[in-house]
């Protein structure tokens, strides 16, 4: 049989629902941080960092404690590849420059 509390609280006092306010509080600055006007589009990488964010008090991420392993990040899931680039970064801006210039628009059909 499960055991659980019931506490009253009041939606005018949002102190009184501390844990869940300072959640709401990172999600809606995690959220803020992104340039969408559509927080639906954002929620789910906003949710992903969150779950795979190291917390200190625990020493493991929350993501960690429920799958017992932590997440693959997308970055991780490419293929390291070998870095085999001998040009500086202005040489390579100015043949992606020269590169783009001759580029001619397709008329529309």
């Amino acid at each position: 049989m499960v055991v659980s509390r019931h506490f009253c609280t009041t939606a005018c006092h949002p102190s009184a629902n501390g844990m869940v306010e300072r959640v709401h509080r990172q999600l809606k600055a995690s959220i803020m941080c992104h340039n969408s006007t559509q927080w639906t589009e954002v929620l789910p990488l906003v949710l992903l960092g969150i779950r795979s964010s190291w917390k200190e008090d625990i020493q493991a991420s929350s993501a960690e404690l429920v799958y017992g392993e932590p997440l693959n990040l997308p970055g991780e899931l490419m293929s390291p590849k070998e870095n085999n680039c001998t040009e500086g970064f202005t040489t390579f801006a100015a043949r992606l420059r020269s590169h783009m210039a001759k580029l001619t628009p397709k008329p529309a059909n």
